[in-house]
């Protein structure tokens, strides 16, 4: 989550800089306290922390939310969102990554885990190394302000993703 923060920070001063006038789109972070995550407050209380000391400027534009698990307001949130960020620093295989490409969403993630195998680097979003923010502020300024690289990545996307992690996809793979 920091350095969705500080990604989210350099992407808006590019984007300030080069574009003064264009719309800055707002940070959206949520997620649900699961039982297996026993640090969701404490994370959580440190990134709130760090708007007010590092990024205050930037504190509307930003929204921490803890969500209850919903399908339906996972379905809304990637419906409504422009680009999906997972900067994990250790994953599995992240349904949620699937699930945004199934939107059509491009996706910029860290070389975590089994995150690489979801994604097409530059095809159906972008791979960077963990903690590597520039990168991640270069790939959403480029996605924000290319509106030809974002519709190919969405399309891209959305023909990428698999079925079998669907809630079709997977009773078929149960039956």
């Amino acid at each position: 989550i920091m350095n969705a923060l500080e990604a989210y920070k350099k992407f808006h001063s590019q984007l300030s800089k080069l574009h003064p006038k264009r719309k800055v789109p707002k940070l959206l972070i949520c997620g649900n306290g699961s039982i297996d995550d026993p640090d969701g407050f404490i994370v959580y209380d440190a990134a709130l922390r760090y708007i007010t000391n590092s990024m205050s400027y930037l504190a509307d534009m930003i929204c921490i939310m803890r969500l209850s698990p919903s399908d339906q307001i996972l379905n809304t949130l990637l419906s409504k969102a422009h680009i999906v960020l997972q900067l994990s620093s250790q994953e599995g295989f992240e349904v949620k990554v699937s699930e945004a490409l199934h939107k059509g969403k491009p996706v910029i993630a860290t070389r975590a885990g089994g995150i690489p195998l979801q994604l097409d680097h530059g095809r159906t979003g972008y791979l960077v190394d963990v903690g590597d923010t520039d990168s991640v502020a270069q790939y959403m300024l480029d996605l924000w302000t290319d509106h030809d690289l974002y519709d190919r990545m969405s399309a891209n996307s959305s023909r990428y993703a698999c079925d079998e992690i669907s809630t079709v996809g997977n009773a078929l793979n149960w039956l």
